[in-house]
């Protein structure tokens, strides 16, 4: 049971490319935020919550929808 379940789990971070996603992602956000930081008041405490909720939500719509459903319908139409 817990092999299964190490096994799944390890299959599904490799489907999502979590390192991929999580690191382009990174990249984008801090280079859209440097502005904020740069330009206006806003503290780290501040922007702290807004980029964890923006690396989350990229890697939901990014990793696991895109991916995911792209291997999905690849494997569905055979071309996988």
């Amino acid at each position: 049971m817990i092999t299964q379940l190490q096994s799944t789990f390890y299959a599904s971070w490799l489907l999502i490319r979590s390192i991929a996603v999580v690191s382009s992602s990174i990249a984008t956000i801090i280079s859209t935020m440097l502005p904020l930081v740069i330009f206006y008041p806003f503290s780290a405490e501040d922007l702290l919550p807004l980029f964890l909720l923006l690396i989350v939500g990229a890697f939901l719509i990014h990793g696991v929808l895109t991916h995911i459903l792209n291997d999905y319908i690849d494997y569905q139409s055979g071309t996988d």
